[in-house]
């Protein structure tokens, strides 16, 4: 198991506002989990795999979820907003607990968000053309 946080504690990005969320104090990220095989035959075996998945996103409520099949494992990939960094450990703890999973947690942009750096890239690109 391994969590990959590409954001520093205390410097969340600003991303464009989630409804619902108040001052777009959040940052959009993709959560990656890979549940490894025994664990995820077990859920299904005992019929449990469905209402973990449930239980998961009605916590975490994330913008979307898709489940797929990444290097023989079963995956679910959901993009989720975090509003602040104490709210990781409920974001990612339910995959650990439940499946043992390997979870990746990784920094994303809309393009609206990507429309905003035009300042930035421009001051960037002068230093460096210097």
């Amino acid at each position: 198991m391994f969590l990959s946080i590409g954001f520093v504690p205390g410097r969340l990005g600003r991303t464009a506002d989630v409804p619902g969320t108040g001052d777009g104090r959040i940052m959009r990220c993709i959560v990656e989990c890979w549940i490894p095989a025994e664990e995820g035959n077990r859920s299904v075996l005992d019929g449990t795999l469905p209402a973990k998945i449930k239980n998961y996103i009605d916590a975490v409520k994330p913008e979307a979820v898709y489940f797929t099949i990444r290097d023989g494992q079963r995956t679910m990939l959901a993009v989720v907003n975090v509003p602040s960094e104490d709210k990781m450990v409920a974001m990612m703890e339910p995959l650990w607990l439940d499946w043992n999973a390997s979870v990746v947690l990784t920094p994303v942009m809309t393009l609206a968000d990507l429309q905003k750096t035009g300042k930035d890239m421009e001051k960037l690109a002068k230093e460096r053309a210097a």
